[in-house]
């Protein structure tokens, strides 16, 4: 049985086609990937995967305290 969530560090080449894999088996699943570079995204925009920056989850940090 394949985990209901995943989280996937970088979505370059390899990591937007182990999402697209990972949707194909089950499209339920919930996915958050992470990546540095908000245009490495857009590859995987059509999915209904959460996409978080760490450098804008960073800068939020550095709001709050």
């Amino acid at each position: 049985m394949i985990p209901r969530f995943h989280i996937v560090i970088g979505c370059g080449h390899f990591g937007s086609r182990t999402i697209e894999k990972l949707y194909r088996k089950d499209s339920h699943l919930q996915i958050i990937v992470v990546d540095k570079i908000k245009e490495a995204t857009k590859a995987i925009s059509h999915l209904p995967a959460v996409t978080v920056s760490p450098r804008a989850h960073q800068r939020r940090m550095n709001r709050v305290e």
